[in-house]
């Protein structure tokens, strides 16, 4: 891939993975420094996915081609559970009339950690 390109790197595996789980892809920790980063890390595959199994990849490199050869281990799946959860809409108003105040509260990023 050319320098700061993106492409799609096809991997050649088809997975089933179970209803109530998903997979999570991730690049390799030994891919550090190899300037190829998971722009969309990570990378989540749904239960009802049946397609190949596809990394999207990102050259940082601003000056330098990369390829990615056959074979390379680039990435890595994680299989988990989802957790059954019961989500309820409810209008602003009352929302703000719950006890739902943290000392984040709507602070946006970067506001982590910071009083």
């Amino acid at each position: 891939m050319a320098a700061r390109q993106s492409v799609l790197v096809g991997t050649g595996l088809y997975v089933v993975i179970p209803k109530g789980y998903e997979g999570q892809l991730r690049l390799r920790s030994s891919m550090y420094n190899t300037n190829l980063i998971m722009p969309n890390a990570p990378g989540t595959v749904d239960s009802d996915y049946r397609g190949e199994i596809k990394i999207a990849l990102l050259n940082t490199n601003a000056y330098c081609p990369r390829s990615v050869n056959k074979g390379e281990r680039i990435a890595q799946m994680v299989i988990s559970k989802l957790p059954e959860v019961s989500i309820e809409e409810i209008p602003e108003k009352e929302f703000n009339m719950l006890p739902n105040q943290t000392i984040r509260d709507s602070k946006g990023f970067g506001s982590t950690g910071r009083n």
